[in-house]
């Protein structure tokens, strides 16, 4: 159940997405609320279920945006690979450790996203203003995190809903691996 909720939030999301404009006092700069889901996803979620919730939700993006079709899907399983490998279980419902990831996975997925729309445009400038806005479009999201996280955590508590990992008591609720 935990799978199909952050799947149909990452479709809200991808409409917020589409719905929010740019800030007007940072230009440039947009919250990255599809990242955001992929690595609560991967906070909460174990190995596959993660993979098919990137590969969805980058092919229904690649879908909405033109001749894009297969990258979003490459870039949002490359970040959800990277926040599973450095995902730490004792740490992961902690707050200051989902904003370390959310920075480094945000400013690992817009570096990606731009490296291949470099790739496509077969020309490679970086200014120093793309790193400012990929920079503060990262910290952005880190910051924005602990709000967005604990209003996400709001449903799956009110109804019970279990992501197959137990914290508290170890790798999928086992008492086995807690006491390791």
């Amino acid at each position: 159940m935990m799978m199909l909720y952050v799947l149909v939030l990452g479709w809200v999301a991808l409409l917020a997405q589409m719905a929010i404009p740019d800030l007007a006092w940072l230009p440039g700069v947009r919250l990255a609320l599809l990242p955001l889901i992929i690595i609560y996803g991967a906070l909460y979620l174990e190995g596959i279920r993660v993979y098919f919730i990137a590969v969805v939700l980058g092919f229904t993006l690649d879908l909405l945006s033109p001749n894009h079709l297969g990258i979003t899907v490459i870039e949002f399983s490359l970040l959800a690979a990277l926040i599973l490998t450095q995902r730490e279980t004792r740490l992961a419902s902690h707050w200051s450790y989902q904003i370390l990831l959310v920075l480094a996975g945000t400013f690992f997925y817009l570096c990606l996203d731009y490296c291949f729309y470099m790739l496509q445009v077969w020309h490679f400038y970086w200014p120093f203003g793309l790193w400012t806005i990929i920079a503060l479009g990262a910290a952005l999201n880190a910051l924005m995190s602990p709000c967005l996280f604990a209003l996400f955590n709001l449903p799956p508590k009110m109804f019970g809903w279990s992501s197959g990992t137990d914290w508290s008591r170890g790798r999928h609720g086992s008492p086995r691996y807690a006491a390791q």
